[in-house]
């Protein structure tokens, strides 16, 4: 906060009249000549600065002819015509003011008009930046400075400065360093220019004052027809005020819709009521958080609606939030989320938790430690879960997600027995998890990368995951992918490619699978026809079902599967209509049953988990109105989930023909 020092003096002397002796006189008296004046204020003052380097006005004082140095009350109080350009001196609203003689309906607003009881208006000269100090905001952390403060950014959001190419810009509305206390929000209105509201760092603090419950510091009234388009907001301390029972008396620090705005180099502190956030931003594109500094809210980055598209949020801190770092609730989503180079850490719920339905997102470059402390409870999973990041809980539609070059701290500040870098219950777009480095800690705790499902539907839509580059403290204690639902779940787990992962099929030939759940006969036949190269087998029911012909696999002679995630997949086509196939494991029975909604080849796949040792049987039967029904099946796959499906390719059908299964999975 300024001192009294750094503010414009009145010149002293028999020329000129003290500010605090004027206010007692009826009328403003004569002063220093113009020119004389600026030079006896001094060349680094306000006053000076802001009469010097502007233009000379239209309704100037010629430089010779005296300029009355006089207080705000004084210039009001004249009943006769004034000097033709007065200089206020009143401490924070010190500025060179010139009679308009042609304006009689301006009102008086204190900050660029002063309306004299002749009726006469006089107006600031300056260029730049309104100061809220000259409308009376005070600054003092004790007055309330809600109206002065609205006064400014109602003059400022009607005046406008016009761009070379003739475009009109809003001005830019200063807060000099000070702690202004609010009673009530500010309203900035989106059907007005736009502003650039700036402040001194952390000099200029904005606070809440007394009982009532603020919605917000910065409110924008706005909705998603009607956004705050081209705002900037920078360089300003935003801190929750207490009311008389020491309970914080605002929600959130702004709030809400924005379009092609920016808030720049804020610190954002307190506002942790429930539901509340360092910024509730709704509907809008092109909006950017940077450098920002967002500490003890609820929320630091609140959605209020969806489609929130191209948000930016770029070399953020992010600390100590309840609810999450950034939330996107299950209405509010985003068609591209860009998350880059920010430290989240320390909060009690994730660093990142996005519900609502996203296209593309993308964290990176980011450093995470301390985060969901304490127990996050989501849909469908039974035991409360600690992550970083969790993505779809809402069911909604997520990704692609990449995340790429974190470095990631699952070893500090979680005493749980288990915990995630990521949850993902829905990503139909994909998850790529990449250049990523975990510190681990040593047993008994133990973490995963990426943790996928349940949801409330037996459907996985997580799709594409794909991991690589990543380096692991401690990998003894530490799974790269984890599933926490198996039974009666479709999904996409045949198209993860996990670097780490071997890519071996130990599904042996069709040709020796034998039955292995018996559902009432059918058959397994061999043909001439191939698909993708691939050799074709009919599988054809007696009645409605066939039995399930597959294999069993022996733990004990492959360990390198035992407590592994795997996944059974095949092309299938039905020949018949409502045919359809139907997957199996002795662990968890049937896994896809739906007859099929195409007569075209498609892939179908199951995950399941391998126990430490003994025996699993794994096959596939066919399904069908009647008998006879007939399904082909090609290319099935018995591998670790990781080794993508796509990446097992034809093998000659020499090789095939005449070879036992050992000799079979030698040869891969």
């Amino acid at each position: 906060m300024q001192d009294g020092s750094s503010y414009p003096q009145t010149p002293s002397g028999d020329q000129t009249m003290p500010v605090d002796e004027v206010a007692e006189h009826p009328s403003p008296q004569p002063g220093l000549a113009r020119r004389r004046l600026f030079a006896a204020l001094g060349a680094g003052s306000a006053v000076a600065a802001v009469a010097l380097a502007g233009t000379r006005p239209a309704h100037a004082a010629d430089d010779d002819e005296p300029v009355t140095v006089t207080s705000l009350a004084a210039l009001r109080g004249l009943s006769a015509s004034g000097p033709a350009a007065v200089v206020i001196g009143d401490t924070g609203q010190e500025g060179l003011f010139v009679r308009d003689a042609e304006d009689t309906d301006s009102p008086d607003n204190t900050g660029t008009v002063i309306v004299t009881g002749a009726g006469e208006r006089y107006k600031r000269e300056f260029t730049g930046a309104l100061d809220v100090r000259w409308f009376g905001a005070k600054g003092d952390g004790v007055t309330d400075d809600s109206a002065a403060i609205q006064a400014a950014v109602d003059v400022a959001q009607t005046m406008g400065e016009t761009s070379r190419q003739g475009y009109v810009t809003g001005r830019q509305l200063h807060f000099p360093g000070g702690l202004y206390a609010l009673g009530s929000p500010i309203r900035f209105d989106p059907t007005e220019r736009s502003l650039t509201v700036s402040g001194e760092g952390l000099s200029t603090q904005i606070t809440s004052t007394g009982d009532d419950i603020l919605e917000a510091l910065f409110l924008f009234d706005t909705t998603r027809s009607e956004r705050a388009g081209n705002w900037d907001i920078r360089n300003i301390f935003f801190l929750s005020g207490r009311d008389s029972n020491d309970q914080t008396n605002v929600v959130d620090a702004i709030r809400g819709h924005f379009t092609y705005s920016k808030f720049v180099d804020l610190r954002i502190y307190g506002f942790g009521r429930d539901g509340g956030a360092g910024v509730s931003i709704g509907y809008g594109w092109g909006n950017t958080f940077s450098r920002c500094l967002i500490q003890y809210c609820d929320t630091g980055i609140r959605s209020m609606d969806n489609e929130m598209n191209a948000l930016n949020i770029t070399e953020c801190v992010i600390q100590r939030t309840v609810t999450a770092g950034i939330y996107l609730t299950p209405t509010g989503g985003g068609q591209s989320v860009q998350i880059r180079g920010c430290t989240i850490e320390s909060n009690e719920g994730p660093a990142v938790w996005i519900e609502g339905a996203t296209g593309v997102i993308e964290v990176s470059n980011c450093y995470f430690e301390r985060n969901c402390t304490e127990p996050l409870t989501i849909a469908d999973r039974p035991d409360p879960v600690h992550a970083d990041l969790v993505f779809g809980t809402d069911l909604r539609r997520a990704g692609p997600i990449r995340i790429a070059n974190n470095l990631v701290n699952l070893n500090t500040g979680r005493e749980h027995a288990h915990g995630s870098f990521v949850i993902a219950h829905c990503a139909d777009g994909g998850i790529e998890v990449v250049g990523t480095k975990v510190s681990n800690p040593a047993e008994p705790r133990t973490r995963s990368l990426v943790s996928i499902g349940p949801n409330s539907t037996p459907v996985y839509t997580v799709r594409n995951l794909v991991i690589r580059d990543t380096m692991v403290q401690r990998p003894e204690t530490f799974e790269l992918v984890e599933i926490d639902q198996l039974a009666q779940v479709v999904n996409h787990f045949h198209e993860a490619s996990i670097d780490q992962v071997p890519t071996v099929n130990y599904c042996p030939t069709p040709s020796s699978f034998t039955s292995v759940a018996a559902h009432g006969g059918g058959s397994l036949t061999a043909t001439d026809r191939t698909y993708r190269q691939f050799p074709v087998w009919d599988l054809t029911t007696t009645g409605e079902r066939s039995d399930v012909f597959g294999f069993e696999i022996d733990l004990d002679e492959y360990p390198e599967l035992a407590n592994r995630f795997v996944y059974f997949a095949c092309w299938v086509r039905s020949k018949n209509a409502d045919s359809g196939a139907v997957l199996w494991t002795s662990q968890l029975g049937d896994q896809v049953s739906e007859p099929s909604q195409t007569t075209g080849w498609e892939v179908i796949s199951y995950a399941d988990r391998m126990p430490e040792s003994g025996q699993v049987s794994i096959g596939i039967g066919a399904l069908g109105p009647a008998a006879g029904s007939t399904v082909e099946i090609a290319k099935p796959v018995f591998a670790e989930v990781g080794a993508r499906f796509e990446d097992f390719q034809p093998l000659s059908l020499a090789l095939l023909a005449g070879i036992g299964r050992s000799e079979f999975l030698r040869g891969l």
